[in-house]
């Protein structure tokens, strides 16, 4: 009945199971290239947030979101990466993907505020990334906090 709606129909209809998949993986990638024309032109510095996950499939992933102001005055923010954990999932293994990303990225000199969900893993992030993150303790300086007096 589909056909006979539209006979173009089949042109447009997934043929395999990877064929979604190969759709989102090319607009990923297209989107991933105009981020990285445009961003020696951001007007902010780049801030990052993470969060690690485990997925329906039972594959732990790490999600990277770029923060930024864009050289339109524009607040926005782009998934930068989305990557499969292998090994342990503290602060240093995030560290090393992050760190590949931004490389890949190319925004090294421009670094902001790191953000992840975990206060364990974001302070060891901090200590042994050598990307000049601007990291500190959710809880430095709240009421109740010895070091905030």
């Amino acid at each position: 009945m589909m056909e006979y709606a539209s006979r173009h129909l089949d042109d447009g209809l997934p043929r395999s199971d990877s064929t979604v998949r190969d759709w989102v993986k090319r607009r990923f990638e297209s989107e991933a290239e105009k981020v990285k024309l445009s961003i020696k032109e951001f007007l902010s510095r780049i801030h990052i947030s993470v969060d690690l996950w485990t997925s329906p499939t039972h594959l732990p992933m790490l999600g990277i979101i770029a923060h930024y102001v864009s050289s339109k005055g524009e607040k926005r923010q782009s998934v930068i990466g989305l990557r499969k954990v292998e090994g342990d999932h503290g602060g240093q293994n995030q560290a090393r993907i992050v760190l590949n990303i931004i490389r890949e990225y190319g925004f090294v000199d421009n670094p902001g505020y790191f953000m992840g969900d975990n206060a364990e893993s974001n302070e060891k992030f901090c200590r042994v990334s050598s990307w000049k993150f601007s990291c500190q303790s959710l809880t430095e300086g709240l009421p109740g906090d010895p070091s905030g007096q």
